[in-house]
């Protein structure tokens, strides 16, 4: 490992390579109980630099956990599953690099979080906005995507509301999706469907590469923007619930997501776990007398 480290430090500079106790320690924590040992923390600030990192970590046979920014807590985390990784932050790589405010898209680095992007779109006029998502202000926009976080708008699926990935492979080769792959491409941003297999999918929930860069599509601001939330205490409910909005769906009344979760779902979001009752997983009674201690009914959806 001190080989390896040498090598980063040589590639990013050696303050960006951290392997104080104190930031490892709470990088290794997460909203769950881990016991992973951080070997470092590898912060680069290009594509270049990812790149000659990834080198380097081959060359020496160290695991690499790349995490956009660390923030996007209920989508996995930040904690790689083995220990002696090195965990690969991006959150430097927090560019915006294109902005279309004909078309209405933006090409992102993977450290653009949800509230740096939206206090960009605010100042260039309020043209056009991005989806929430269901993390923080502070959470990457690409990591979210790529662990298939969802919205609450047209746009709610957010790995369809991409294209033109920089992706750099566990070699340090780059690789661009879609029309990206041809040079000066003028369509890279607007159109995934290039000649070819379309690999876009492949870098979504996977390790297969570390995404730096993508292309968002936009949503014109609308007039007037409304959710309709819903309780429900039963099953029968629940697929009475399902077969209306799926009409709704199909005849175009409904085009945003359209979502339902129990009340352990519910929880999660409302409170952090309740540790003075013991370790994971909550009994069913437990877990039923905190969602009626929250008010909370058996399923909760909105649309």
């Amino acid at each position: 490992m001190p080989a390896a480290l040498d090598g980063f430090g040589r590639v990013v500079g050696r303050r960006h390579v951290v392997t104080g106790r104190p930031p490892l320690e709470a990088a290794g924590r997460t909203t769950y109980a881990t016991h992973q040992r951080l070997a470092a923390i590898v912060r680069p600030g290009t594509v270049a630099q990812v790149q000659a990192v990834m080198r380097v970590a081959r060359e020496h046979g160290v695991a690499v956990h790349p995490v956009s920014g660390g923030r996007n807590w209920g989508y996995g985390a930040r904690v790689p599953i083995a220990d002696g990784a090195v965990l690969l932050d991006l959150s430097r790589l927090d560019r915006i690099v294109a902005y279309d405010d004909e078309l209405g898209s933006v090409t992102i680095e993977a450290g653009v979080t949800q509230a740096m992007l939206a206090e960009y779109l605010h100042v260039a006029g309020d043209q056009f906005r991005i989806d929430a998502n269901g993390s923080s202000p502070r959470s990457s926009l690409v990591g979210n995507l790529l662990a298939r976080g969802f919205g609450a708008t047209a746009y709610g699926d957010h790995v369809s509301a991409a294209c033109g990935l920089e992706v750099v492979l566990a070699d340090g080769s780059l690789v661009h999706t879609g029309y990206g792959a041809f040079p000066d491409s003028r369509v890279a941003g607007l159109d995934r469907w290039a000649p070819g297999p379309m690999i876009d999918g492949l870098f979504s929930q996977s390790n297969l590469g570390v995404v730096t860069k993508l292309t968002l599509w936009l949503m014109p601001t609308p007039e007037r923007v409304e959710t309709v939330m819903f309780e429900m205490d039963d099953l029968d409910s629940v697929a009475a619930c399902c077969d209306a909005v799926r009409r709704f769906r199909l005849d175009g009344t409904i085009r945003g997501t359209f979502w339902i979760g129990n009340h352990w779902r519910v929880v999660t979001v409302l409170q952090q776990f309740p540790w003075e009752q013991g370790d994971p997983p909550l009994s069913a009674a437990d877990g039923d007398a905190l969602a009626r201690q929250l008010g909370i009914a058996r399923w909760t959806g909105f649309v």
